[in-house]
């Protein structure tokens, strides 16, 4: 590990805010536990390999599992841990090029990252760690050890560099960077003529002829649907779970089995005085110890501990709070620290203790010994937690026990759906894909009704809401052609439309034609049913009303004074403009743009490129041998993870 107490560079520049961001989320989200050594563990195959980096089932396991959160449903794991774990190898991928290319990661930018991460920040002082004990704490809590983040972090450091080099590599040309500079100061002002179909449709006129004709060519695309009539059985989750009985005697042994998860452990509330030796020679060590050794004569003495430490303490994170380190417990602290810190009584002063960081006097301010939570305390979180535990089985036998009894006697539902909570659904006629009383439109019954007999019963149904559904089929009224009156207002519907459609089309390119002559846009647009309005001195990049992006309009920028574009379809309109303006961009400001929009030009295509590119990586160490994706194991990862039916 490297030395986090010694000062940090001044050539570190790679601190990007994307870097950062990453790192965090290494730090919150993805440490996991250590493992044993991967050599030693049978039953657990290796899953991923990229070039000596391998990731085992279980670690792959525990990392997904951290990083969704139980935000994925069992039943997609087989679609989300693929998709996990090709991510995780283009991750790897990219770290093993950068190794190749003979990318690296310092320590000083590892320390970097470390002192502007939030949430580890407040560790750091002067770019050096003056709050270690809370540090490794915090990474703990995480699940993580203090190598584990280091490592993680300069892994993101060397992807982060890699596409620098991809971004650095990104060629733009001089013509490239003149047009873009162009399309950015480059303004136009346009009136335009727009066409829509509600200010058209009532032009159209549609006869009863038409509609005949419509019919007799395409009769057999008007059809009456299928229709069911039936009954449902709808079972929520939160019913059922109100039915579960919780016995005080349930409670008790609950509490009794998990009571280690009720104690408070022991704690210690503790001040210190450091006196550092880390990078000191063994006589300035000696000398050190000469001093910890009075000012432990001096506190045993009587001496205001607190003053003692304001005054010589080197631990600047508490010094100034008379070396007050706050209440912790046990593997909080250095062992050393820890065991001599925990044997005192109150207000009792240590010997000089060594630890790793120097030498350190100790006073116990308070202690809190271990104690157990009462059983009344925490009754109703365990109610919660057995009923919760217990919902899974109950609601499974509820819904076959339903069914079950559904299928003996389907007259009986109203008795059955009483019997469990159930609510009952009666639906007279209708047809899939229509709305159902509670239930809304249901894609699940819609499925399940076709195969159904009168009088059938369906499996048990699983819809939003954690709802359970069975389904009892009344009755099914066949489809049918339809008449020529039922098919009447669809086919009314479709000849306005296309007819609207088609007026829209000829009469933009008749304002094209008359636009192009000269005549006014005012009186164009009235002789043929459309709307004027405009926009002025305009950039491509800008919103137009009604039309919105402007590079719909991008002819107004390489055309004259008095050109005319379109038609062109925006947001439901059609539009028909002409320029009125065009304003070129002053190149005269371009040297001093140049660096910005070489930059953004870069960064955008590098973000389009780099997939690709990353994508072609992984190829050509798959082809060579170097990535190597064990299916059977992950097969075996998708099945530990995906409930049985």
């Amino acid at each position: 590990m490297f030395n986090l107490f010694r000062s940090k560079g001044k050539g570190v520049k790679l601190m990007l805010g994307g870097l950062l961001f990453m790192v965090a989320l290494s730090m919150l989200l993805y440490l996991i536990p250590s493992y044993a050594d991967p050599n030693q563990i049978t039953g657990d195959p290796v899953l991923l390999q990229v070039g000596a980096k391998k990731l085992r089932l279980s670690e792959a396991q525990a990392e997904f599992n951290q990083y969704s959160a139980g935000r994925v449903p069992p039943e997609l794991m087989n679609v989300y841990f693929p998709q996990y774990i090709d991510e995780l190898k283009l991750q790897y991928a990219a770290i093993e090029q950068a190794k190749r290319l003979g990318i690296t990661a310092t320590d000083d930018e590892v320390l970097e990252a470390l002192t502007q991460t939030p949430g580890l920040a407040p560790f750091f002082k002067d770019g050096k760690l003056v709050r270690r004990a809370e540090f490794e704490a915090t990474i703990q809590s995480k699940g993580g050890t203090a190598d584990q983040l280091f490592s993680q972090i300069r892994d993101q450091i060397l992807m982060v560099k890699l596409q620098d080099v991809v971004a650095e590599s990104t060629i733009v040309t001089p013509k490239e960077l003149e047009e873009e500079y162009k399309r950015k100061y480059e303004r136009a002002t346009v009136d335009y003529v727009s066409f829509t179909e509600a200010d058209l449709r009532s032009a159209v006129t549609i006869t009863d002829a038409d509609i005949q004709k419509q019919y007799d060519a395409s009769k057999a695309a008007f059809q009456k649907p299928e229709k069911f009539g039936f009954r449902a059985l709808v079972l929520s989750q939160d019913q059922v779970s109100s039915n579960l009985q919780i016995s005080e005697q349930e409670l008790r042994t609950q509490y009794a089995a998990a009571l280690d998860n009720f104690r408070s452990p022991e704690q210690v509330h503790a001040r210190h005085i450091l006196l550092g030796t880390d990078g000191k020679t063994d006589a300035e060590k000696k000398t050190i110890r000469a001093k910890a050794d009075d000012l432990l004569k001096q506190a045993k003495g009587g001496a205001d501990f607190a003053e003692l430490a304001k005054k010589n303490s080197e631990d600047s994170g508490n010094a100034s709070l008379g070396g007050d380190l706050g209440t912790f417990g046990r593997g909080a602290m250095e062992k050393p620290f820890e065991d001599a810190a925990f044997a005192l009584k109150v207000n009792e002063v240590s010997g000089v203790v060594t630890t790793r960081f120097g030498f350190h006097i100790i006073q116990a301010v308070e202690k809190i010994p271990s104690k157990v939570t009462p059983f009344e305390n925490v009754r109703a979180d365990l109610e919660r937690e057995l009923r919760t535990s217990k919902l899974a089985d109950a609601l499974q036998g509820a819904r076959t026990q339903m069914r079950a009894d559904v299928l003996k006697n389907p007259a009986g539902a109203t008795e059955i759906a009483k019997k469990f909570g159930a609510e009952l659904v009666t639906v007279t006629e209708t047809g899939r894909g229509e709305p159902i009383p509670t239930l809304g439109v249901s894609p699940e019954i819609d499925g399940a009704l076709p195969a159904l007999q009168a009088g059938g019963v369906s499996e048990v149904l699983t819809v939003p809401g954690d709802r359970a559904v069975v389904v009892i089929l009344d009755k099914r009224v066949p489809g049918r052609q339809s008449t020529l009156a039922e098919a009447t207002p669809a086919i009314r519907e479709q000849l306005l439309a296309g007819g609207t459609a088609k007026m829209i089309t000829e009469r933009a390119q008749q304002a094209v034609d008359r636009l192009k002559k000269g005549e006014d846009i005012q009186a164009v647009a009235k002789a043929l049913g459309g709307k004027v309005d405009g926009a002025s001195n305009f950039g491509i990049t800008d919103s137009l009303p009604g039309i919105g992006a402007a590079v719909f309009l991008r002819e107004a920028f390489t055309k004259g004074a008095g050109a005319v574009i379109g038609p062109t379809l925006s947001q439901g309109r059609t539009v028909v403009a002409k320029v009125i303006a065009k304003t070129d961009a002053d190149l005269s400001g371009l040297p001093g743009e140049r660096e910005v929009l070489l930059t953004g030009l870069k960064t955008a295509r590098a973000q389009q490129t780099n997939r690709l590119w990353m994508d072609s990586l992984v190829r050509n160490l798959t082809d060579s041998g170097d990535i190597v994706v064990n299916q059977a194991a992950m097969q075996q990862a998708v099945g530990g993870m995906t409930p049985r039916p």
